[in-house]
């Protein structure tokens, strides 16, 4: 373990920010499991944008994570500047960020805290949003990803399927259309259809490129992406979803979908953003 105030070159990384809070000791503990089970370092930020001394909290969630992944390399940092920025910067240099859905600083009722929702709005790279307990999926709960054939969707199931190779956890892909109660027969059957297709061509790369992973397709009728997502994520490990999709506007960072599996999903959340983008 190494704990400085300064910036570390070091390899390969996962970041967790940590405030002492449950909900940032579950980000802390994801992030250790996730760090063992790609061989890179592990990162414990604390920004103390008020000047609050963070080494205890920092050294004390350090030592909890070195007793239970004793080969995992832990650096402690104490980053001037809010946790949310902290992060942000973070993002562009680690592999993997990894937030609490809420800290010490936010309302008991809220689903979800500002420094989830700046992270996953603004980083530059994939973010996890960690709900305790929280941790990596396994053979009995499968990585549940938003499949709409978007770029973006298209980084999400790279995420998932990768995911789910270091984890032998299964890939559900999902994909929700959808047709008005006034639609004909033949309209229902034919956006049936063309769902089905999205999804088969969407999905044959990652078939490919992951013959080993298993996968199963779920097509979805239903208004609503988001309420479906969260549906189903009540038997997943985690749930993958692109920053935007087919029906984000160009200018939003987030889309209302992501922003509402981030906010109401049962189990960890990974916001995935296209690798052209992600920098």
């Amino acid at each position: 373990m190494e704990l400085t105030g300064g910036v570390v070159a070091m390899r390969s990384y996962v970041v967790a920010g940590v405030d002492g809070s449950p909900s940032s000791v579950a980000a802390a503990l994801y992030a250790a499991d996730w760090a063992e089970r790609t061989g890179e370092d592990l990162h414990l930020v604390h920004g103390s944008s008020h000047g609050e001394p963070g080494d205890e909290v920092l050294r004390r969630i350090a030592d909890r994570l070195v007793a239970q992944h004793p080969g995992l390399t832990v650096v402690c940092r104490e980053v001037s500047g809010a946790g949310s920025a902290v992060l942000v910067e973070e993002s562009g240099t680690a592999d993997l960020t990894v937030v609490g859905s809420r800290g010490h600083g936010s309302i008991a009722t809220a689903a979800l805290g500002a420094t989830a929702t700046i992270v996953a709005t603004h980083a530059h790279g994939p973010v996890v949003i960690a709900r305790p307990p929280s941790a990596l999926p396994g053979p009995d709960e499968p990585v549940l990803v938003a499949v709409d054939g978007s770029d973006h969707s298209v980084a999400a199931l790279d995420f998932a399927f990768d995911v789910a190779r270091r984890t032998g956890a299964s890939v559900v892909a999902v994909h929700v259309w959808w047709a008005g109660p006034l639609a004909s027969d033949a309209e229902v059957h034919h956006r049936a259809e063309t769902a089905g297709t999205v999804l088969s061509e969407a999905l044959e790369p990652w078939r490919a490129k992951f013959p080993d992973v298993r996968l199963a397709e779920t097509l979805l009728r239903s208004a609503s992406v988001a309420e479906e997502l969260v549906a189903e994520s009540v038997h997943a490990g985690l749930l993958v979803v692109g920053t935007r999709g087919h029906g984000g506007f160009a200018g939003l960072l987030l889309g209302s979908v992501s922003l509402s599996v981030a906010q109401h999903a049962h189990c960890p959340v990974a916001i995935v953003r296209p690798r052209e983008t992600a920098r």
